[in-house]
């Protein structure tokens, strides 16, 4: 699965080898935001705790479910 989080200043695309549910990751975006993880240490942290790997982010590739950083929303793009 590709997770893209989407920020004001970066953009930074995830694979991650489970599939994960909106819910499931707008559950650990909160856990994470009530931690008081920065916005901009955001990849790395779900890349040590949920064993998420960066990839290069290349054009027309699907992505799976995107977090905005700006607006805190959680959605699956529709293609």
């Amino acid at each position: 699965m590709l997770v893209e989080i989407d920020g004001y200043f970066y953009r930074v695309l995830l694979y991650s080898e489970i599939d994960l549910s909106e819910r499931e990751m707008r559950k650990i975006y909160d856990q994470l935001m009530n931690e008081g993880i920065p916005f901009r240490e955001l990849p790395d942290t779900l890349c040590k705790r949920y064993n998420m790997k960066k990839v290069r982010i290349l054009e027309g590739i699907r992505i799976d479910i995107v977090i905005d950083t700006d607006t805190d929303r959680i959605y699956k793009p529709q293609y």
